[in-house]
């Protein structure tokens, strides 16, 4: 919580209205059915957190972060509908939901009103290999024309980790950043999506 308070000051400072955040990590490692036995202290711990910005001008961005309490759909759906606060949304990041074997085409829907954020890496469900957007069954053509079309106009971060995909970071480098940005594009283009970049 400390360090949360020292992120929400930064956010102020730098006049950042979006913080990023994960619903935490098992201490057991990646173990589907244990971080869900978790759920009371997950929920206790962001009704904590979102008692402290009540009254600021921030908002914590949920990402469907890999191997953490929220990395389905439906955890994503109780913290969101259970914490019922404009101070949390979402980041929708396609790859992650495939790395998970969910279909991101199927989970949009439910977490179509909470986005606010997207992440964009795209994966294959068949290795979980990470891959340029469009390339693999991420749907981020379809997902994105979608939330165009609903109105959405905020942001696109282009998170391709290419060279390297990890735990809790990835690497792509200056080449294969530049495949991940054409790729994201020529994506936007054929779907009609507008990008102001």
């Amino acid at each position: 919580m400390d360090r949360f308070k020292i992120a929400v000051e930064l956010a102020e400072f730098f006049e950042s209205p979006l913080i990023r955040v994960f619903s935490y990590y098992s201490t057991q490692g990646r173990d589907e059915k244990e971080i869900l036995t978790h759920r009371d202290e997950v929920m206790a711990r962001f009704r904590r957190k979102l008692d402290y910005i009540s009254g600021r001008k921030v908002v914590l961005v949920h990402e469907n972060e890999h191997a953490i309490y929220g990395e389905k759909v439906a955890q994503c759906v109780d913290l969101l509908q259970t914490m019922n606060s404009p101070q949390l949304r979402a980041a929708f990041d396609p790859a992650n939901f495939v790395v998970a074997g969910e279909d991101p085409g199927v989970n949009w829907p439910l977490l179509k009103p909470y986005t606010i954020h997207f992440h964009i890496k795209d994966a294959l469900m068949s290795t979980g290999k990470i891959v340029p957007a469009g390339q693999g069954d991420g749907k981020i053509g379809l997902i994105l024309t979608d939330a165009w079309t609903s109105g959405y106009r905020g942001l696109l971060s282009l998170e391709p980790h290419l060279k390297f995909a990890g735990h809790s970071h990835g690497e792509t480098g200056e080449a294969l950043f530049k495949v991940a940005t054409d790729a994201l594009k020529e994506l936007c283009r054929t779907s009609g999506v507008p990008l102001d970049c």
